[in-house]
């Protein structure tokens, strides 16, 4: 089969460009798979992070630089470039109505030229909306043959829109491409860390996130013995408003901000340290930081918001806590060191990644295409 991938990719960095180069890779030794992506995506005065490039080669793939998100002569110039390698199929990743008018036009293209269009959506509306973002998607949705969600919570996004489009569930598969499990000691050693109960929360830090609900909590825990929270991950939104809680609260000394990006050879450092990791969402459709934890075999607490409910098990590969409770929050961290031992979470989690595994993605993708 002939695929064409239309996503953000390397040198673009990011989750997004992750799960278009694993699907790259899954895909090519059996079809004939190229990868179009973007020569400008974001305008730098409205990218929120240091830089939108990767400096770490492994997650280069063969991909043709065609499409700038502000230039429409692109637009047209990408669908002929595609059209004219007459694929099979034509996979759009979709993520933020940002790029909804070039997505769309690229898609109506290829369907004139009887190219089928899927695109995989992960999300249909983004976290901080804005107000054309429910017209803009809308004009993406009908330009798509079929629809791939990777979650529940996304299935309700779509439907609020129209119950008649044609679509399907997957999942969202475990990322392995980070390495293998580092011993926790060493892993700790290498990021300077002393003995005791860690806490992470890995990521880009945006208000939706709710890493000031966490901090909360640690204020909440700073007596419980040998607590310590690593916050992994460059601000995109309120870096003066949460170092300044942590200094009202004088928790600095069980807090610590490792405030880049993670190269992705540092990853498995991370997670093979930690002994849970924490998404205290506000909101959230589904999270690949949950699936990054799962490879690593660490159990993951999240709130009871969009679909981590669906990815995290509670009581065996995780727990579950209320959204913006602090109180609550810091409950089931104390539950989690009390019970950590009577609780098989590697072994869960070990069964759960068996039903997650990219190759069966790949799989049940193709066979409904």
């Amino acid at each position: 089969m002939r695929i064409v991938i239309l996503s953000a990719a390397y040198p673009y960095r990011g989750g997004i460009s992750s799960f278009a180069a694993q699907l790259y890779r899954e895909l090519a030794p059996e079809n004939e798979t190229a990868v179009v992506t973007f020569t400008r995506q974001y305008p730098g005065f409205l990218f929120p992070g240091k830089t939108q490039f990767e400096k770490d080669r492994s997650e280069e793939i063969p991909a043709i630089r065609l499409l700038d998100s502000l230039n429409p002569l692109t637009w047209f110039k990408t669908a002929r470039y595609i059209a004219d390698l007459n694929p099979d199929v034509l996979i759009i990743k979709y993520w933020t109505p940002f790029f909804a008018l070039p997505f769309s036009i690229i898609a109506r293209k290829c369907r004139k030229r009887n190219i089928r269009v899927l695109a995989i959506c992960h999300n249909v509306l983004p976290h901080e909306r804005l107000p054309f973002d429910k017209k803009l998607t809308k004009y993406f949705l009908d330009s798509i043959d079929k629809i791939f969600l990777l979650s529940g919570s996304v299935e309700k996004e779509l439907l609020a829109f129209s119950d008649s489009y044609n679509y399907r569930i997957l999942f969202h598969p475990v990322y392995s491409k980070f390495g293998e499990i580092v011993p926790k000691q060493k892993a700790r050693e290498k990021l300077g860390i002393s003995d005791g109960k860690l806490l992470l929360f890995f990521g880009f830090i945006r208000e939706y996130k709710g890493l000031d609900i966490l901090l909360k909590a640690m204020n909440l825990l700073r007596e419980l013995k040998g607590i310590k929270l690593i916050v992994a991950g460059e601000f995109y939104s309120g870096r003066e408003e949460l170092l300044k809680m942590v200094s009202d609260m004088q928790i600095q000394d069980i807090v610590r901000f490792d405030e880049n990006f993670i190269p992705s050879d540092m990853v498995r450092y991370y997670f093979s340290a930690s002994d849970l990791v924490v998404l205290p969402y506000r909101d959230a459709t589904q999270s690949g930081i949950t699936q990054i934890a799962y490879n690593f075999l660490k159990p993951v607490l999240v709130t009871r918001v969009g679909s981590l409910p669906e990815i995290v098990s509670d009581g065996k590969t995780g727990l579950l806590c209320r959204p913006e409770d602090p109180h609550d929050l810091a409950g089931k961290i104390k539950q989690f060191f009390l019970n950590e031992g009577d609780i098989d979470y590697k072994g869960n989690i070990s069964n759960e990644l068996q039903k997650k595994s990219w190759a069966r993605f790949v799989s049940d993708l193709l066979e409904i295409v």
